[in-house]
């Protein structure tokens, strides 16, 4: 053996060590599962699956974007068992600790499921692909003129206006005494889907304006102002959605806006944004410790419900389809699993959707399979725009982040318009008025 062929073989060993432990960890998973039952067996294979995907987090940068969207979605499908298990929060309708076990079981099996299926597909999930995205778009947003800005900002500004005189006719100590999203239906922000993507794609695009020139920070204060004002309505009646996805794509662009010893503080500003809007924020509304935990908690109560009750929702994957037209172009009317769930009157929390529930909904039987391969296509749908323009890949990855509290065609419908939306905003009129990409700006040597 040559001293070459040598030096080959230990330069390969780290990446045969990954995929061996790609390989290993999630078998093992599975076999801790399928040797027990219920809540046999589940604490191992949940330490376990936490332990793998950290480690993969720490030790293969290049591959985070992919550990981050598993480890998501893990998040949205155990923390209802940690908190039921460990702490005894179970809230209304008060599912049975089997039903909560079974639940958690199916549901990581389905996120292993998903990473393997993902590890051995030929994608780029890289973190160069993603950080390059997020540069695309700080370049153009560098570029924005003073108009547009104000524009933008103007537009926000009033529709944010509407809303709060909304709360002021109603009292904010009503919304305070009353359920959680009680209210959300008198505010634009929290219930009209076409005005949270105007919302999305103009607090995106402040955002990042903000982000790309930071320079001028009276200009950045106040554009970060704008979007604290226009989705503080949202927050304050309990609707997170909308908001955290803002909040996330924000976060991923807080990861490469910064120079120096400013890029090193990127992460730890990103981790600080995404704690203050995932647990503060119920905390604060709520006052209640327990409540802290609520935003990875709520969604996966869906399923237990679906497990528990013979649920009759007018929605499925081919009927949620209808939702990528234009409300009068549709065939028939059609609304999310969140709207549809909220009047069956099964509780008070957990109005939202959930993947692996949605899955359930449409065949219980087969409900594994389905979630496995929504979730793999949500991704390849994103990767797909992605490759169109960097502004899908920013609204992409955000909803892939909060894919545990979503369903299907809702994630397709603002990823698209969003992402075409944002492109808009940050794109310049050419002297036909046609929309071009910004000429190279600050970011354009980035790599």
């Amino acid at each position: 053996m040559t001293a070459r062929s040598l030096e080959r073989r230990i330069d390969a060993r780290p990446w045969l060590w990954r995929v061996w432990l790609d390989l290993a960890a999630p078998w093992a998973v599975v076999t801790v599962l399928a040797s027990t039952s219920g809540a046999g067996g589940l604490g191992p294979a949940v330490t376990m699956w936490w332990a793998f995907l950290g480690w993969r987090l720490v030790a293969i940068p290049a591959s985070r974007p992919l550990t981050a969207f598993v480890a998501a979605f893990t998040l949205y499908g155990t923390t209802a068992w940690v908190a039921a298990s460990r702490f005894g929060l179970v809230y209304p309708p008060g599912p049975t600790d089997e039903t909560i076990a079974e639940g958690t079981r199916l549901t990581l099996l389905v996120a292993v499921a998903t990473f393997l299926v993902l590890r051995l597909l030929p994608l780029d999930l890289s973190m160069r692909w993603l950080r390059q995205a997020a540069i695309d778009v700080l370049d153009r947003a560098s570029r924005a003129s003073g108009g547009r800005i104000a524009v933008v900002a103007l537009g926000l500004t009033a529709i944010a206006l509407r809303d709060w005189w909304q709360l002021r006719a109603i009292g904010l100590d009503a919304v305070f005494e009353a359920d959680r999203r009680a209210f959300a239906d008198a505010l634009l922000t929290a219930s009209d889907h076409n005005m949270q993507i105007v919302g999305m794609a103009g607090t995106i695009a402040l955002g990042a304006i903000a982000l790309a020139t930071p320079e001028r920070r009276r200009r950045a204060l106040l554009l970060a102002s704008v979007v604290a004002i226009f989705w503080a309505p949202s927050l304050l009646v309990g609707a997170r959605k909308s908001p955290l996805l803002v909040l996330v794509a924000l976060a991923l662009l807080a990861l490469v806006a910064g120079r120096g010893r400013a890029m090193r503080r990127g992460p730890l500003l990103a981790a600080g944004v995404l704690a203050l809007g995932l647990l503060l924020v119920p905390l604060a509304r709520t006052g209640r410790l327990d409540q802290a935990s609520i935003e990875f908690v709520y969604p996966q109560y869906v399923l237990f419900s679906a497990m528990e009750h013979d649920l009759d929702l007018d929605y499925g994957y081919a009927r949620g389809a209808a939702l990528m037209l234009p409300a009068a172009l549709r065939p028939f009317e059609v609304r999310d699993i969140g709207a549809n769930f909220a009047e069956l009157g099964v509780t008070n929390v957990g109005v939202g959707a959930h993947p692996v529930g949605e899955a359930y909904l449409a065949s219980p039987r087969a409900a594994g399979g389905r979630a496995v391969a929504a979730t793999v296509l949500i991704v390849l749908v994103v990767r797909v725009l992605a490759r169109v323009d960097s502004t899908f890949a920013v609204a992409g990855a955000a909803h892939l982040v909060l894919w545990g509290r979503s369903d299907f065609w809702i994630t397709v419908f603002f990823t698209v318009y969003v992402g075409v939306l944002l492109w808009l905003l940050l794109a310049q009129p050419s002297r036909h008025g046609r929309p071009r990409e910004s000429p190279p700006g600050r970011y354009s040597d980035a790599s």
